[in-house]
Parts: structure tokens; sequence; C-alpha cells
């Protein structure tokens, strides 16, 4: 059974191979069927200027999933790291987040949901119109006239990234719930109220049939558990090893759209053991990586996927 509901998607564009690819291949995306509601994490990588990719990284969950989780998290963070230390790439410098590495990406693997990562070249240009992705004349999108240009593209670029996956994944009637870091796109609750706009105008542009209730959120909704920052730290640690793996296999000439780079004597530490996760430890979790490149010309672009699934 293909649990991936064909999506109408413009032809000739990168959204077209992601709809095609998750069509032609059955297994590669989990049933939701029995969860009333879909719970995604984001997180992305690649501002600094040094990054050749942006990546965006997401996690799909049913709320039965969800509840399972929990439960391994908090034993996790009990045994293990029993302080408010937040879990994150940039800090595995950390012994206590060293150590909790594998064993909270083991529990992400006994998950049964859906990762799916876009990495795009910084070299790719806009895949919006020349405009833009709204025309900002429009008195419906006043409120983003205040958006710097940059930030716009890259929020609609995750928006519509984002919206296909939601239009393939979900079932009529479910909610979704997502929840994103305080990234540039949401940075106080003003652009946060901007962004959940966006998400449903986009996501219901991709969409066949009504959802249930719909609400966005970032880290800053935690309870003070960690339960979103722990859950939104998932898609956060992919983002970084996947960044690290282009970053690496291009400086060092290894770079090509049909493998992907596990490890390397000049890799970083903190990436080898999350590359090795993704690629190797296959359980529950699906897991997915579109690459995009420049095409031929300034008006096409090259995907690749790499799909990790048992």
């Amino acid at each position: 059974m293909n649990n991936w509901t064909s999506v109408t998607v413009l032809k000739g564009t990168i959204f077209e191979s992601l709809n095609d690819g998750f069509v032609w291949k059955p297994n590669a995306v989990p049933s939701f069927q029995d969860s009333h509601t879909i719970l995604i994490g984001s997180d992305y990588s690649g501002e600094s200027k040094g990054e050749p990719y942006w990546v965006y990284s997401f996690l799909f969950v049913g709320n039965k999933t969800w509840n399972s989780w929990e439960e391994h998290r908090i034993k996790l963070r009990a045994e293990i790291m029993p302080d408010r230390r937040r879990m994150a790439y940039k800090s595995l410098g950390d012994r206590y987040r060293r150590e909790l590495l594998l064993p909270i990406l083991s529990a992400a693997d006994e998950m049964n949901g859906l990762s799916v990562s876009f990495a795009i070249s910084k070299k790719c240009s806009s895949l919006f119109y020349s405009t833009g992705p709204l025309d900002l004349k429009n008195p419906d999108f006043s409120e983003f006239l205040k958006w710097q240009p940059a930030v716009l593209n890259r929020a609609f670029m995750i928006l519509h990234c984002l919206g296909i996956l939601v239009a393939g994944t979900v079932k009529r009637g479910q909610n979704i719930f997502w929840f994103t870091d305080q990234d540039a796109i949401a940075a106080n609750d003003e652009m946060l109220t901007d962004l959940t706009k966006a998400f449903g105008w986009v996501t219901s542009s991709y969409l066949s049939f009504d959802l249930g209730h719909i609400r966005c959120g970032t880290t800053k909704c935690d309870n003070g558990s960690l339960q979103i920052e722990d859950f939104v730290a998932i898609p956060d640690l992919i983002a970084g090893a996947i960044s690290e793996q282009f970053r690496y296999s291009l400086s060092a000439g290894m770079w090509g759209d049909n493998f992907f780079c596990l490890t390397g004597p000049e890799m970083n530490e903190k990436a080898r053991p999350i590359t090795f996760w993704f690629a190797t430890s296959q359980k529950l979790l699906k897991k997915h990586v579109f690459v995009v490149d420049p095409g031929v010309d300034e008006h096409t672009a090259k995907v690749s996927w790499f799909n990790f699934t048992h």
C-alpha cells in the first residue's frame, strides 16, 4: 500500500520530483491512518557563508508515536542528562550531550515517522519568480512588507516543502501541530503569526480535502519539560550533520549526485555518528534527503533523492 497521496504540483519543478519519488516508492512513507493529530518538527541549517547548501529538515509523527517517544525521552533525560541543557547540533562539544546523542537518535528510530530533508545549493537561483514568492503589491500580503526579502524567500521555500509533505501524508480531518525552531522566519510573535497565516495559504493550495485544526508554534512553546525542544532537536541534528556532510564532500572533491558520504578523515566528529545513524540504523523511522543543484541553465534545477528506508 502506498501511504503517499499524489499531490498536484507545477510540472518541471523540484516539487514534481518530490511527488513522483514518493509515488514510485510505496514503502517510502509510513501510515499515519491511526492518528488524529500529526506533529511536525523542523529545523534548518546553512546560514553561515561557508555553507554550500541551505538545509531544511522536517520530522512527521502521529500522536500515538509521540506518546511512546515522550516516555522514552523522559527516561533518557533522567538517566543521562537530568538538567535543562538544550540538545542541539552546535552544542555537541559538551560531554553530556554527546552521551545522549546516540540514545536519543535510537529512540527517534523507533518512531513510526517520516524524516525529510531538503538540501538546496546556494548556487541555485531563486525557485520563485524574480519578483519573489509573493506579490507584495497585493494588500492581502501587506504584513510581509516588513520582512527582509531573503528571509521571506526562505520562509516560503520552507512552507512549500512543508505544504507538499502535509498534502501527501496527512488524511482528511487530521489535526496539524507544527513546531519550528526560533529561526529568522519565526524570530518573534508577530512573525510567527504571519508565518502561521502563510502556512495555511500555502498548504491549502496543495490539499484536495479539509484538515482539522492547524496550529504553529516554536520551541518557545515548550511546557518546561523540554518535550518540544527535544523533538525539534532531531531535525536540528539531521540538518547540522547533512550540512557538514556536503561541506566536507565538496572541500574534499568527493561530491557527486549519486552518493552520500558517511565519513572521512576531515569530517567533523560531531557529524559522523549522525550520518552513520541516518544511513544505517533502519527501524521504523523513514529518512529521506532531496538535494537540489543547479541544472543546465539558470532556469532549471537537478534533484537527487537519497532514501534510507527498511
